[in-house]
């Protein structure tokens, strides 16, 4: 079964690139969309996510998050600069800097999850 991804960003370029390069796999990953902290929470709502792959770091979604049933991993993705004036301000399972590349992404993702789970979904 494919891993539930929500992508969330102000730049909408920026969610449909991750869209794109995840659903190259299709097996692994189903992609989630939303540009707008608001649309993120109502989506998270309506479906869990197994992973938040974000450049908007807001305590809303963070709170929407962690009151799931089983809370996402989370991806902080900020552009170089707001990494450093962040940096004390969030809890994510990674980060990852834009500008980030294909192999990045996916790595990142694998390293998220158990070694069990990613070999499971990368078999089937």
């Amino acid at each position: 079964m494919p891993l539930n991804i929500l992508a969330v960003d102000g730049e909408p370029a920026i969610t449909d690139l991750i869209r794109r390069i995840l659903e190259r796999e299709p097996a692994r990953f189903h992609v989630t969309v939303a540009n707008s902290i608001r649309a993120a929470v109502q989506m998270l709502a309506a479906r869990p996510a197994d992973a938040i792959v974000t450049g908007l770091w807001h305590p809303e979604l963070i709170s929407a998050a962690r009151n799931q049933q089983s809370p996402p991993a989370v991806c902080y993705i900020p552009a170089a600069w707001e990494r450093d004036a962040n940096a004390g301000d969030f809890e994510a399972s990674a980060l990852l800097v834009k500008p980030f590349g294909v192999a990045e992404l996916i790595s990142t993702i694998d390293g998220m999850f158990p070694d069990d789970r990613v070999a499971a979904d990368r078999s089937a």
